[in-house]
């Protein structure tokens, strides 16, 4: 069998590739039957002979070839013409392209006449909690889509630095079957924007002892008065523009596309609007720049001033 595997995402054709691997080497030792060619290190040759050649105590060979789309031109008219040539029944071949489509390329449109062509993407936003549910079931656990969700915050979409995520967890939470948010947490730590909500949550509730409770960890991790300002600087921005929005009868799905808030936080975002007005907001704007500004002439340190900033209670006077 012949496969094409065309798109950018390199770790779901590494995936694919492996589960392959797994059903043509059932006992997991492909021995010498198993090769793996670069464009820029290998030649076309090679790889062809390779494929020609009988397996050694086995039933299949399987060759791949990376990068085809980095071939120069003449190496690319070689491949198309061994690609039409005979092959045995014992050869398995998977060819890589970071192209979309095959139809474009006049070798990428002769392998395809000729092959499974596949297309591997990164998911979409709304796809990816599924992927990383399917990926925590091949480990025998489960996640919901809040925990999926905040792992993604975490991590980002680099689907292998995910994939390598979920192991951990996996191991992390063992004998459990269930990896929860806590989980998440614990392993991998919070992140600013969570820090940020529940910072702004104190000040809306008035709690000045877990604000600067909150605050002084944050500054004892490390984290600068400045980096501090600009993310509630932000948050106040979205809150801002999310309140315009709210009152303009946008619902919650709208509000959290337009202003990108994390799924993981709609629901607290949309809780902290219902509680605000734009006033508060506004005044709580005007507070925190007096604190940048008295950061950057001197007349606060990083840390007085910040608590100033929460003892004021801006969001709430």
């Amino acid at each position: 069998m012949k496969y094409l595997l065309l798109g950018k995402e390199r770790f779901l054709k590494q995936e694919f590739i492996q589960d392959l691997r797994k059903k043509i080497f059932p006992s997991g030792d492909s021995g010498f039957n198993q090769i793996s060619y670069t464009a820029k290190k290998d030649s076309v040759g090679a790889f062809f002979d390779f494929c020609r050649t009988a397996p050694f105590l086995s039933e299949k060979r399987l060759a791949i070839f990376w990068d085809i789309d980095k071939l120069s031109a003449a190496d690319k008219e070689r491949f198309l013409t061994e690609w039409n040539g005979a092959f045995p029944a014992s050869a398995e071949i998977v060819v890589c392209s970071d192209e979309s489509g095959a139809r474009k390329d006049t070798l990428l449109q002769g392998i395809s006449e000729k092959t499974k062509a596949l297309t591997f993407h990164v998911p979409f936003d709304k796809d990816i909690p599924g992927w990383v549910a399917t990926a925590a079931k091949k480990r025998e656990k489960s996640l919901d889509r809040s925990t999926a969700n905040l792992l993604v915050d975490r991590i980002g979409k680099d689907l292998a630095l995910v994939d390598a995520a979920i192991e951990q967890l996996s191991i992390f939470v063992s004998p459990k079957t269930a990896i929860t948010s806590a989980d998440v947490e614990a392993l991998l730590g919070k992140s600013a924007e969570q820090d940020v909500f529940e910072l702004m949550d104190y000040l809306i509730d008035k709690n000045t002892t877990a604000a600067l409770s909150q605050l002084r960890r944050l500054m004892e991790e490390g984290v600068r008065g400045p980096e501090i300002l600009a993310v509630l600087a932000l948050q106040a921005d979205k809150l801002k523009k999310g309140l315009v929005l709210l009152n303009d009868g946008a619902g919650a799905e709208r509000i959290g596309a337009e202003l990108r808030v994390h799924s993981f936080f709609l629901d607290k975002f949309m809780k902290q609007l219902r509680r605000l007005s734009a006033e508060k907001v506004s005044h709580f704007s005007r507070k925190m720049l007096d604190a940048d500004q008295a950061i950057k002439t001197g007349r606060r340190d990083e840390a007085s001033a910040l608590e100033f900033l929460v003892i004021s209670e801006a969001l709430t006077n």
